[in-house]
């Protein structure tokens, strides 16, 4: 939903199983949660921000506030504030609220930023939630530590450790606004008490309600089918003690309020939008619509539509014929259309006071809907949980219509039946006749219902359905000695009880460590089937479990009695051990640690086992993983067998230690300077260390040559990072640079030797094998040196990609269009990737805007296409020049600064020139080489000119020209390469 702020507002679930409790142990982890961390205590994440095992922060049962134009947090978000829940990372940035099951409805109370959340509960209750906005905190709502206003008892038998620290500060967790359990509905009795479902909330603002209901919240269950109404109490805000049932047998999804204050319902089940009308509102109309004739044989055929039968006062209509949504197809109450051959959909809408309805009719012209029948699953098929169901249907069209794979559309639907009340849910919907879908674990009494449409492409559809029902299954659960008492998936049951199931679900099954059975205290030693305390139980068939008891005569010892945690670092970890021990007779009860909490910042339990058995010991893991230096004292408390154990914790954090600053040896080995051209360089520093330590301080560079500049200095380096000071250089002779550059660490000064050859700007003629991807470059002064870029098949290209006055590679893959571009002259991987221009086209390089940077040009039959940017995306500009076949190639011909484009024409060996950027003939032309060779343009005498040159691949010789004339080369280069070799030029930084 948008709020008044303007802000987005998004919910989510927290996406576990509904079936059983699933904290993460279910399946193959797929989001790699830690243990006891995943499942529906996803819905905790934020509550393991600083959680050693490094938890990723997700959204799961959250609520996030986002920019809806750039659908990041919003910057005043309390987690972008740097709130006590905050962490490194950005990705809780849009979290505002956590610990929710299902958040499925949220609106705003009007005249407010206060957001209200309908949350769909477990198996026990259902909660409204109110998010305070703007208030500077992030409110935890528990789940699924707590469900309604208490602990969840499934959850809390788990002895999930974020649970238990929630258990020890509760009020940390924000309690609901309202909540009811589903033994006891609100509004009084009318609704049936069983399955509710949370599923839609709005106010009541204004007209066309009576005013004294201004303020008052309309709440929809879909389970139980009601909508009740909370009028305002005296503080105007809706008051708990003030339901009444406004409807029922409603199966609402959704309740919106128009502009003019109706309030309008979505009913699934029924299919129907309705608006909501009480005492003193109005009386809405009622739309009703006919058609004569009802349809026809022969087409085109004339039929008349008649609304006059709808109910209402001073009503007036409008019309929809062409099924396109819209009422703009005729007024009045009486129409006549001619309809062409298809089966139509024509809607009418009644309008009165405000209020509106609409009806529809369907006529058939010369169409014979299509016949269908599902031929899988048969009509005696059952099903288990997971078990793989085959839809499949066969149609055909009387008319002779041709059906395809499209023409066929699967809904799966799933009927939920308790007592009275069946209620769907949707399972997915599917395109094509044969489909493959998964048997559902939904509480029993459950059934699926496949329903396939088939359309014929003129109007006409055909629908079949098919019952699946399922197999049951159960579980019966009892004690040793008998009448004990057992947590089953929901509910906390006196044995002997049993729950039926869909067969192959699962179920939570938990027995209370200690217990009182016929008046005396026993204590669980195990179940008849093997496994811990709190387990989850496959109901493949019908079985049996017992929970077997015995007398508590066991004795615990904890040591020690007091912890001192060793000294640490900030950022470090430490750990100690609490040791659990056990004794007593051999036939008595394990040691059974029932919950297992610690206090004080920087401090963790690690692994709690259920239960240690009488006479052996256990051990808990103590951790201090501080995040600021000082003293703290905590405790660590342990409740076993009904026991209390206390054990006091003291640790002290010193500051860690300052990373080390390493000066790698060729940092300031600047390469080559181009003489009278500033050149920008980053002189890298990397801090090494541990990970605890802490970042390296600069706090200055500075260099007392003047032709060395300070361009930007980093203020922090992090251990493991590097950090660039990045600085300018210029040199007027050529030859060889040396120079100083100062890094203030502190108070302490890095001395870095500067190193680089000057030389001319004069561009290097290199060769790509196409076979291997290996480069070959070769200056003007015989300098050769090899690098690998870049695949077989690909183009090479060189260019000033990062606008630092040198060229370095790129390739363009023909295949695709995909280019790859990289800032270093060396064996590398690609800096940058995008998708310009398509298979087949050629690529060419050159600064087309003057700004000092290249980027990429395509020719493609005789079109060039011009873009200024480096990225995906469409031409700025194109033009025609030359014609198809002709080899294009690019350069700056004339000194402007601006990159034109010049042709070569390899089977007469001609060049063309034009250097407007515009569609047009060539401005001069001229013979050069022979052909067969391959043009290239540089600048090769450092004129800030480009001319044109060859590379004769029968020779391995490059023939450059420092004039753009017919003439003889000026320079020539033998290189190794051969005949497949590709040339380019640029001017590269060795």
């Amino acid at each position: 939903v948008f709020g008044p702020d303007g802000a987005l507002y998004v919910s989510s679930g927290e996406g576990a199983s509904p079936v059983t409790a699933d904290y993460g142990q279910i399946g193959s982890n797929p989001c790699g949660d830690p243990s006891f961390e995943g499942g529906a205590v996803r819905s905790q994440d934020l509550e393991t921000n600083f959680n050693p095992t490094g938890d990723p922060i997700t959204w799961s049962g959250a609520i996030v506030r986002l920019d809806p134009n750039t659908g990041e947090a919003r910057s005043d978000n309390p987690l972008v504030q740097g709130q006590p829940q905050g962490t490194p990372s950005a990705a809780d940035d849009p979290i505002i609220a956590y610990g929710l099951r299902n958040p499925y409805r949220l609106t705003f109370r009007p005249g407010t930023n206060d957001l209200w959340i309908g949350d769909v509960g477990w198996g026990y209750a259902e909660e409204i939630n109110v998010h305070t906005n703007p208030d500077g905190f992030v409110e935890n709502f528990g789940w699924p530590c707590y469900e309604g206003s208490s602990p969840q008892g499934v959850y809390q038998s788990k002895n999930i450790p974020i649970c238990n620290a929630l258990y020890s500060q509760p009020a940390r967790v924000e309690a609901p606004y309202y909540a009811y359990v589903h033994e006891s509905q609100p509004g009084g009795t009318e609704c049936q008490a069983k399955d509710s479902a949370i599923s839609s909330l709005e106010f009541i603002n204004g007209s066309p309600y009576p005013t004294s209901l201004d303020g008052s919240l309309v709440v929809a269950d879909y389970g139980v089918g009601c909508i009740w109404l909370m009028e305002p109490g005296g503080n105007g805000l809706p008051d708990p003690g003030h339901v009444e049932t406004l409807a029922t047998g409603r199966y609402t999804t959704d309740i919106t309020r128009a502009p003019n204050g109706s309030l309008y319902i979505v009913d699934i089940v029924f299919g129907t939008v309705s608006r909501l009308d009480l005492a003193g509102s109005g009386a809405a109309p009622i739309a009703r619509v006919t058609a004569s004739p009802p349809g026809g044989s022969t087409a085109p055929l004339s039929v008349t539509f008649d609304a006059r039968t709808s109910s209402g006062t001073n009503l007036s209509f409008a019309w929809d014929v062409d099924n396109d949504g819209e009422f703009d197809d005729g007024t009045g109450g009486v129409i006549t259309r001619t309809l062409q051959r298809g089966t139509h959909l024509v809607s009418v809408r009644a309008s009165s006071g405000g209020f509106s309805d609409t009806a529809s009719v369907s006529v058939p012209v010369n169409n014979n809907p299509p016949t269908v029948t599902i031929t899988s699953p048969p009509a005696s098929a059952t099903f288990s949980a997971g078990d793989v169901i085959v839809l499949d249907a066969s149609a055909s069209d009387p008319d002779g219509t041709q059906l395809t794979d499209g023409s066929y559309e699967w809904q799966l639907l799933l009927h939920h039946c308790t007592g009275q009340d069946c209620h769907q849910h949707f399972e997915g919907t599917y395109t094509g006749r044969r489909q493959n879908v998964q048997g559902s674990s939904h509480p029993y009494p459950s059934y699926l219902e496949a329903v396939v449409t088939v359309h014929d492409g003129m109007g006409g559809t055909t629908t079949a359905s098919r019952e699946i029902q399922p197999v049951p299954a159960t579980l019966t659960v009892t004690t040793d000695p008998p009448g004990g008492k057992i947590q089953l998936t929901p509910d906390l049951v006196t044995t002997p009880a049993s729950q039926v199931v869909i067969a192959s679900s699962e179920l939570s099954i938990s027995a209370p460590a200690r217990q009182v059975i016929n008046g005396q205290t026993y204590g669980f030693v195990g179940w008849s089937q093997g496994g811990p305390r709190s387990q989850e139980v496959t109901v493949s068939t019908d079985m049996t479990v017992t929970a077997r008891y015995a007398l508590d005569n066991t004795s615990v010892t904890v040591t020690p009695s007091a912890i001192v945690m060793p000294d640490t670092f900030v950022g470090q970890t430490t750990t100690t051990n609490v040791t659990v021990t056990t004794s007593g007779p051999a036939a008595s009860v394990p040691g059974y640690i029932e919950s297992a909490i610690i206090s004080g910042a920087g401090l963790a339990l690690g692994a709690v086992p259920d239960a240690v058995p009488v006479n052996t010991s256990a051990t808990i893991p103590v951790t201090f993983s501080p995040t600021v230096s000082g003293s703290i004292n905590g405790q660590a408390t342990l409740v076993i067998n009904g026991k209390n154990y206390t054990v006091p914790i003291t640790a002290n954090a010193n500051l860690a230690p300052i990373a080390t600053l390493q000066v790698p040896s060729d940092a300031g080995e600047i390469g080559r300077i181009i003489t009278g051209a500033p050149r920008r360089f980053d002189v890298r520093l990397a801090a090494v260390g541990e990970p605890y330590q802490r970042p390296i301080r600069i706090t200055g560079a500075s260099s007392t040559d003047s032709r060395v500049s300070i361009v930007e200095v980093p203020t922090l380096i992090n251990v493991g990072e590097t950090g660039v000071v990045t600085i300018s250089v210029s040199e007027d002779e050529m030859g060889e640079f040396n120079s100083e550059l100062v890094v203030l660490v502190g108070l302490e000064r890095v001395t870095i030797a500067l190193h680089a050859g000057v030389s001319e700007a004069t561009d290097s003629p290199a060769l790509f094998d196409p076979t291997s991807g290996r480069w070959q470059v070769t200056d003007v002064y015989g300098s050769t040196r090899h690098f690998y870029y870049g695949n077989p098949g690909d183009l090479p290209l060189l260019g000033d990609w990062d606008c630092d006055g040198f060229d370095t590679p790129g390739m363009f893959r023909p295949s695709n269009g995909f280019v790859y571009i990289t800032n270093r002259a060396q064996t590398g991987v690609a800096d940058r990737e995008f998708f310009y221009g398509q298979g087949g086209d050629i690529p060419i390089v050159g600064d087309w805007n003057n700004n000092g940077c290249d980027t990429l040009a395509i020719y493609r039959s005789g079109e060039v296409f011009v873009r200024n940017s480096l990225g995906t995306g469409v031409a700025d500009y194109s033009y025609f020049f030359g014609d198809n076949g002709d080899r294009p190639f690019a350069g700056d011909f004339d000194g402007d600064g601006v990159t034109s484009v010049g042709l070569y024409r390899e089977t007469t060996g001609f060049v063309y020139f034009r250097d407007l950027l515009t569609s047009g003939k060539a401005e001069q032309s001229f013979f050069y080489g022979i052909p067969s060779d391959k043009i290239i343009a540089g600048d090769y005498d450092g004129d800030r000119k480009e001319t044109v040159g060859i590379f004769r691949p029968l020779e391995s010789r490059f023939y450059l020209s420092n004039v753009n004339a017919q003439r003889a080369a000026d320079l020539m280069i033998d290189i190794d390469g051969a005949s497949g070799w590709i040339p380019t030029v640029g001017l590269l930084p060795i």
